[in-house]
């Protein structure tokens, strides 16, 4: 309107071109165009791994085993493809990793985004044998593409 009115030296069309280029690096910087919870809680996941990935996950075997996991969340273990996955504690992935979030959707929109493999009967968290534990507990089983992965906006 204000090109249209002489106010502004525009040529036709370079008003729409500039809140299109406004909207899409709002949303670049935004995370996506998928809900802002479902995106901030993945982003709160991922910052609790890049940030205690080593120190408050047990490793699943070898040697590191011995050394006494501070404040323990779960455990760690190498996969097929080198990398890491996470096996997080039921307990800590509500009150640690999905904190200020709500963990079952979280959970389940990590399931459904292929970063967390669900248990045979469904549910997002499965049951593992874990290392020193005789009875299998459930936990959230994080696959290694959960730090790699682009998108959450599929």
């Amino acid at each position: 309107m204000a090109t249209a009115l002489g106010i502004l030296p525009w040529p036709r069309g370079e008003a729409s071109k500039a809140a299109a280029r406004c909207f899409t690096d709002w949303l670049k910087a935004r995370g996506g165009h998928g809900p802002a919870e479902v995106v901030e809680g993945i982003a709160a996941v991922r910052r609790f791994i890049e940030l205690h990935g080593e120190s408050r996950f047990t490793p699943w075997e070898g040697d590191d085993q011995r050394r006494p996991t501070i404040n323990r969340v779960g455990f760690r273990r190498s996969d097929r493809s080198g990398g890491t996955e996470y096996f997080v504690l039921p307990e800590a992935w509500r009150t640690e990793l999905c904190s200020g979030h709500d963990a079952y959707m979280l959970a389940r929109e990590l399931v459904r985004l292929d970063l967390l493999k669900p248990g045979n009967d469904g549910r997002p968290a499965a049951l593992h044998r874990l290392p020193d534990m005789p009875n299998p507990t459930r936990v959230y089983h994080l696959k290694s593409t959960i730090l790699t992965s682009e998108s959450v906006d599929d």
